[in-house]
């Protein structure tokens, strides 16, 4: 009893240096960077959103990232390096990039995000397949908005049914999973897919509630 309870001690002693650490932290490195040296666990919910195409919506990834953001989650933006236009159009939309896909950890989040209208040519891609199935097999939460669906059908791991853009809907039914149209849906293996940008703000708030992350802001915020 007394090793536990010294442990437990020194437990609470590490975080409260922790606690105590992060503004001084913060206002010596900036809280992007401040972040990226604290325990995964300091923060309620950490995703990365990864761009896997040129084409995609900053705006929608402004938006997830804000109202992940809200509740104190330490969101992180990776992009695929083989496409330049993906960083120039993350530099004219002042959205940081925190590092390239190549560079990705996988096992340092809680949500693996993958955005962009991807072509189907191009979803044949060993590096998608393995990340993916290491974010599967430690059971982090993966999701895809708009066409990068298609990554998820082409990894093997989307089951029973999706959502995505439209004009995915043919090869979804080549790969047996049904195209519902919907906002959001979840696959018969726990995958989230979102339709489109559009839909944008229940899918950020799916994947939190999923994580039970209830301290939220509501869905109203951005009118306000």
């Amino acid at each position: 009893m007394v090793f536990s309870m010294n442990a437990l001690k020194r437990s609470l002693c590490r975080l409260a240096l922790a606690l105590a650490f992060i503004p001084l932290l913060a206002s010596t490195l900036g809280a992007q960077e401040a972040s990226d040296c604290l325990p995964k666990a300091l923060y309620p919910f950490h995703p990365v959103i990864v761009i896997v195409a040129p084409k995609f919506s900053p705006d929608a990834i402004k938006l997830m990232k804000e109202f992940w953001s809200r509740a104190g989650a330490a969101v992180r933006i990776a992009a695929d390096e083989r496409y330049e236009a993906i960083a120039k159009t993350l530099k004219k939309d002042h959205i940081h990039q925190d590092f390239p896909l190549s560079e990705l950890e996988i096992g340092r989040f809680d949500a693996l995000i993958f955005v962009g209208d991807i072509r189907p040519e191009l979803c044949h891609d060993e590096s998608y397949r393995s990340l993916i199935g290491k974010a599967y097999d430690l059971e982090i939460l993966i999701g895809a908005m708009g066409c990068a669906t298609l990554i998820l059908a082409e990894s093997g791991f989307l089951l029973g049914k999706a959502t995505g853009c439209p004009q995915i809907r043919p090869y979804l039914a080549q790969k047996g999973i049904k195209y519902t149209g919907e906002k959001i849906t979840w696959s018969k293996n726990a995958l989230l897919t979102c339709r489109d940008a559009g839909s944008v703000l229940e899918f950020a708030y799916e994947l939190a509630l999923d994580f039970q992350i209830y301290q939220l802001p509501l869905p109203e915020w951005k009118e306000k």
